[in-house]
Parts: C-alpha cells; structure tokens; sequence
C-alpha cells in the first residue's frame, strides 16, 4: 500500500499545475452525507461540477479526503485445518521421510483405535477427536496436524515395522497408542 501511495505521490508531483487542476485530466468526486427519508442502508451521493465551483468552494473541496475503511466480515469455518487421507500421508512423508500408502494410514487408524475399525460396528463416536472427527455432512473423517505428529513419532520410536501394523490390522488387533509414541 505504501509503494502506491510513493508512485501516486511521485506522479503527482511530476504534473505541471495546470494540468493538475486541468478538469480535463481528473475526476474529482465529493461526498457529503444527505439526510433522505430513505432506510439506513441508502446513501445519498451528490456530484458537483468543478468548473460551476467558486473559488472559495473549490478551496475547500481541496482540503476535503475520502477515507475508506474496510470492512471484514468473518464467517464461521467447519473443519479449520483438517486434512484429508491423501495430505496426513503427504505430510508424513514430508516429515519424516516415510512414505505411507493409504492402506497403511487405514492399518495405524485402525489398530490404534483412532477411528472404527474394519470389523467394529463403526460407530463415528468410537473416533478419537485428540487426532481426527467425524463429518456426518460428507460421511468421512477429518484429521487433524497432532494426528500427522503421532505418526511420526511412532515412526521415529521404531517400535512397530509395516508388516507388523498389517498383520495387526488383518488380525483385527488394537493397541495402546501411547506405548508406541513414548
């Protein structure tokens, strides 16, 4: 914002007077309230002829400025941050050097209880919200960064190879996360 002003202002100052004031060469808008017996959100807006201006007025209209502010209008957001299959195995990777495929990613949520597993009855209130919710609206799971994390710790601890949380997940076995993370 700063480099436009410095450039309008640079500009500006190049301009011979004459063609500064020139009506030729600018639009000049003025705004002055009006009190209509219209509703709140109407606004009345008056355009002036610079050449029909006094000197007087048009001194005065040289001092006026327009500030305009800008309005921002937060909305609620769902799912903030959440991230989908394909990116926790993105991240991962990048992480940790790892790469996942998603029937891996499925084997880890699986055997460690963070969301219904292939045999449960796969009720979305089994899903552990500290690394991913439910979303009834589009019947899948949004995960969450801590979830990436965990993986990556369990990774890093060394503790638990691919085959073995295939094997797990094949045997429909659970285990307790935190005694692979630690």
């Amino acid at each position: 914002m700063a480099d436009i002003k410095k450039f309008v202002e640079n500009y500006r100052s190049l301009l011979p007077q004459d063609v500064f004031d020139s009506s030729q060469y600018s639009i000049k808008l003025l705004q002055i309230p009006k009190i209509a017996n219209a509703s709140r959100n109407d606004l009345a807006i008056e355009f002036v002829n610079w050449s029909s201006l006094s000197d007087e007025d048009r001194e005065a209209f040289n001092k006026l400025g327009a500030i305009v502010k800008d309005k921002v209008v937060k909305h609620e957001v769902v799912n903030l941050g959440g991230l989908k299959p394909g990116q926790v195995i993105k991240m991962v990777e990048e992480k940790s050097g790892v790469k996942l495929s998603f029937y891996d990613h499925n084997c880890l949520l699986t055997i460690f209880s963070v969301k219904p597993g292939k045999f449960s009855n796969k009720n979305p209130s089994e899903t552990n919200t500290k690394y991913c919710h439910y979303d009834e609206v589009h019947g899948d799971y949004i995960y969450h960064e801590s979830w990436v994390d965990c993986i990556c710790e369990i990774l890093k601890a060394n503790k638990m190879k691919k085959y073995m949380w295939a094997q797990a997940y094949k045997a429909d076995r659970r285990y307790e996360l935190d005694a692979y993370t630690k």
